[in-house]
C-alpha cells in the first residue's frame, strides 16, 4: 500500500481541476511531509479524507510530485500494459493521415497519463527515456510491459537535464531483444536513418514529420535551406520531394556525416550541400552573398531551456528570424519553428514580426503549427505545450 499524504483543501482543489505537478515551494509551504525519494504516494484531501490521486514523489526535485492516476488504482504489470495500449490505440488512429510511416511518439509523459516517461516507436524498435526518478524505480515493469506488444528490442536513452534535476545519472543501452545503433524508419515514404545512441533526444525529431511532408510535397523545382539541420531530415525530404538543391547547415559533424551517408544510400547526393558552420554566423555569410531560396526552414535547438534563459533566447530568435528572413525569395516560404516551451506563443509571433519589422519585409501567416497528434498536450497543463512553427510567405 502507498503512504497516504494529507494535502489541503486548497491543493487539493487544484490537483483536481487537472494541474499535474506539485512544486517544492507549495508541498513546503502546506506542512507536507518529507518521504523517501522515489515514493509512489496517495494523496487525500485534509479536511474530508477524500483520495484525490496517486502521484509519485521526490523531495530533490523543483517539481515535488507528479500525478500519474485520479483513481485509486494498483501499479501493477496490467496498470502498465493498459496505458501503454491506451497510447497505442490513440496513435493508430492518426496512422491513415501519415502516409507509408513506420515511426512514432507512442508514449508522450503527462500527455498520457505517465510523467516523466517517454516512449518513441522506430519500425518495431521502442527506445525509450526515462526522466523522473518517481518512473526511475519502475524500469522493470515498464520493460515488461512493453515486451507484451510485438516489439523487436527496446532500448534506453535517459539522458540529459531533466535526469540531473532529479539527482539521476544518463543510461544508455538495450534492454531487450535486438535494436541496432543506426535504426532505419519510413516516413512519407521516404526512408530516413536514426542514431539512437549518439543522436539527439533518441535520436530522430518526430514532432516534425507534418513539416516534412510539407516540405517533400511543396519543393519540386525549388531550393531549399535546413538551417540547424541536425541530420538533414528536411532537406531530403525536399530533394526526394524535386528540389534542385538543399543546403543543410549544422554544427555538429557526426550529425552531418549521418545526412550524408542517407544522402548516398538514397542516390541524392549531388543535390545536397552539407556545411558545418554555426548558424548565425553563416546565415551572416550568406546574407552577405545576396543569396536567396524558394524555401528556408529555421528549426533552432532549445534556446530556453529554463525561465532565465528567456530573455537571451528571444533575442537570439529574433536575429536568426531577421537574418533568415532576408534570405527568403519574394514569394519564397520560410517554416520558423521553437521547441522551447518557456516561449510562449504570443511571444513568439511578437518576435518573428519584430524580426520582419526590423528588415523590412512583409510576410503572410499562411499556418500556424503546433504539436502532432502523437505528441499531445494537455489545457491543465500548458508547459507540456513546447513546441510551435509559423510558415510565412514573403511578399
Amino acid at each position: 500500500m502507498h503512504p497516504v499524504v494529507q494535502v489541503p483543501r486548497s491543493l487539493a482543489r487544484r490537483v483536481r481541476r487537472g494541474q499535474l505537478w506539485v512544486r517544492r515551494g507549495e508541498w513546503e509551504a502546506a506542512g507536507l511531509p518529507v518521504l523517501p525519494a522515489g515514493s509512489w504516494v496517495r494523496l487525500v484531501e485534509r479536511e474530508s479524507h477524500e483520495f484525490i490521486a496517486l502521484a509519485y514523489y521526490n523531495p530533490h526535485s523543483q517539481i515535488v510530485a507528479r500525478v500519474v492516476s485520479y483513481g485509486p488504482i494498483s501499479v501493477d504489470a496490467e496498470f502498465w500494459y493498459e496505458r501503454f495500449r491506451q497510447a497505442w490505440d490513440l496513435r493508430a488512429h492518426w496512422l491513415a493521415e501519415w502516409p507509408d510511416t513506420n515511426a512514432w511518439r507512442w508514449v508522450h509523459a503527462e500527455a498520457d497519463g505517465l510523467p516523466g516517461l517517454i516512449v518513441d516507436y522506430y519500425d518495431g524498435h521502442a527506445v525509450l527515456q526515462i526522466l523522473t526518478l518517481g518512473m526511475d524505480t519502475q524500469r522493470d515493469a515498464i520493460v515488461e510491459a512493453l515486451r507484451r506488444f510485438p516489439l523487436k528490442g527496446i532500448a534506453e536513452k535517459s539522458v540529459g537535464r531533466a535526469r540531473q534535476a532529479e539527482g539521476l545519472d544518463d543510461r544508455v543501452g538495450v534492454l531487450w531483444g535486438d535494436v541496432p545503433a543506426v535504426l532505419t524508419i519510413r516516413e512519407g515514404g521516404v526512408e530516413y536513418l536514426v542514431d539512437w545512441v549518439e543522436g539527439h533526444k533518441t535520436g530522430f525529431y518526430l514532432d516534425q514529420r507534418e513539416n516534412r511532408l510539407w516540405v517533400g510535397r511543396h519543393a519540386r523545382d525549388r531550393t531549399a535551406l535546413d538551417l540547424c539541420a541536425y541530420t538533414g531530415s528536411f532537406s531530403l525530404a525536399a530533394v526526394l520531394g524535386g528540389a534542385q538543391k538543399a543546403v543543410a547547415v549544422e554544427t555538429s559533424r557526426k550529425a552531418l556525416e549521418l545526412g550524408e551517408r542517407q544522402a548516398e544510400r538514397l542516390g541524392v547526393q549531388d543535390r545536397i550541400e552539407w556545411v558545418q558552420a554555426d548558424v548565425f554566423d553563416y546565415v551572416r555569410h550568406l546574407v552577405r552573398q545576396r543569396a536567396r531560396f524558394d524555401i528556408v526552414i529555421l528549426d533552432p535547438p532549445p534556446l530556453a531551456p529554463s525561465r532565465r534563459d528567456l530573455p537571451n533566447a528571444i533575442r537570439a530568435y529574433r536575429e536568426l528570424n531577421r537574418q533568415a528572413m532576408r534570405l527568403v525569395r519574394p514569394g519564397g516560404w520560410l517554416l520558423t519553428c521553437t521547441c522551447s516551451h518557456h516561449v510562449r506563443p504570443e511571444t513568439f509571433v511578437r518576435v518573428v514580426y519584430q524580426a520582419a519589422a526590423s528588415i523590412p519585409r512583409r510576410f503572410r501567416i499562411l499556418a500556424w503549427r503546433h504539436q502532432p497528434p502523437d505528441h499531445p498536450f494537455l489545457l491543465s497543463v500548458p508547459e507540456t505545450a513546447y513546441f510551435q512553427a509559423l510558415l510565412l510567405q514573403a511578399e
